[in-house]
């Protein structure tokens, strides 16, 4: 329960203490006080402050924005890649220019006035900073101050009120099948291996991190078979293995020409694994830096690597531009919504591919408008009266 009393100052003014609690970052004793020329008014003032504390609507801590979110970082379960993400939005937005302010005092025009700097000048050399990015730092703060009204630091969360940009869909931009044919045969003469995982990254739709984490014991080529379930993650010079980025493990059937490729692969990696008097492992990675399969590719590498070589050909060739040409082949040729999800790694069923990829849905959705149109017998025309 809290506490309070009045003190009468020499100058006839009444001082109002009220005990707050312990300050949850530092456990000293935290006070509200206030000033009143009569008796009457402190107490009046004492009942309010009173009331306010027992309800949890005040808080008297001092900590700042940069406390809070090392204190957020610390309790909240982030996954290992989205910390990484936070973390540098933290440093080089967030604390420069409001780190040091008292998270009491955050207002949501404080929070509108940043955003908008962000978005005029944010940026690298302060160029405009992208309205997803502002997105996203609002999202971190959103989720801050919203632990810190359940900690009963404020008692509302200014963010929840915040304008932020409106979410603009970008265009997707890939490869023509001409760009992808040449970016490919490029791969193939300059290194076969490097190659194959590009051809399995494009015929499975799987992520940068779900293909380096493919093992050699999640291919059953015999049955036509490859399951996608792990996914190596970085985080500056660490990596780590996982599950996928929705949790869930993909089977997805293979191709002849896909089979013949990935025991070309293991033909390959085991000719390597006897010259260095090594055997490769049976739950080896199928694309690894070491010759017995135990160390996986590292993410970053394959699209360093990705980059150079579409730099030296003059082809605008980006590893999600690969896949996003995988994707609208899928669709443009009529496979169905949830078949392209699933082989796409979209846990929710198809609403993200739809939302992605509507506008490349058109071919097949004319389609289906012409053969429902041929279906029905076409209506004669009624003559007129006159006739």
């Amino acid at each position: 329960m809290a506490q309070g009393h009045i003190q009468e100052r020499e100058n006839g003014t009444f001082r109002v203490l009220v005990y707050a609690g312990r300050d949850p970052l530092t456990g000293k004793e935290r006070r509200l006080t206030g000033t009143r020329k009569t008796r009457r008014e402190a107490e009046v003032l004492l009942t309010e402050l009173l009331g306010q504390i027992d309800k949890g609507r005040v808080n008297g801590s001092k900590a700042t924005v940069a406390e809070l979110l090392e204190r957020w970082l610390e309790t909240a379960d982030h996954e290992f890649t989205t910390r990484t993400g936070y973390e540098r939005y933290i440093a080089t937005k967030i604390l420069p220019a409001l780190g040091h302010v008292q998270v009491r005092k955050i207002r949501t025009e404080t929070l509108d006035q940043f955003y908008v700097e962000l978005r005029k000048r944010g940026g690298v050399k302060s160029r405009p900073l992208a309205g997803a990015t502002v997105r996203k730092i609002h999202f971190i703060l959103r989720a801050a101050l919203g632990q810190a009204v359940k900690w009963e630091w404020i008692p509302s969360n200014p963010a929840e009120r915040a304008t932020i940009p409106k979410h603009v869909r970008q265009e997707i931009v890939f490869p023509t099948p001409d760009e992808v044919a040449r970016f490919m045969q490029a791969a193939w003469d300059r290194d076969p291996d490097f190659a194959a995982l590009l051809w399995i990254a494009m015929v499975t739709r799987a992520r940068r991190g779900e293909v380096c984490g493919l093992r050699w014991s999640h291919l059953q080529l015999e049955e036509g078979r490859l399951q996608i379930s792990r996914n190596i993650v970085q985080r500056g010079g660490q990596r780590r293995e996982k599950d996928t980025k929705t949790h869930q493990s993909r089977h997805l059937e293979v191709d002849d020409l896909t089979a013949e490729i990935l025991a070309e692969h293991r033909a390959r990696c085991e000719e390597r694994a006897a010259a260095c008097d090594v055997s490769l492992r049976q739950d080896g990675f199928v694309f690894s830096t070491s010759p017995d399969g135990s160390a996986p590719i590292v993410p970053d590498s394959v699209t360093q690597r990705i980059n150079r070589l579409a730099r030296r050909l003059k082809i605008p060739v980006t590893l999600r531009g690969l896949r996003h040409y995988a994707a609208t082949q899928m669709l443009t040729r009529g496979v169905d919504l949830r078949t392209a999800a699933g082989r796409l790694g979209h846990g929710d069923g198809g609403t993200t591919t739809l939302r992605v990829y509507t506008h490349f849905l058109r071919g097949p959705d004319k389609l289906a408008a012409e053969l429902l149109a041929g279906s029905i017998p076409r209506p004669r025309k009624q003559p007129s009266p006159e006739s």
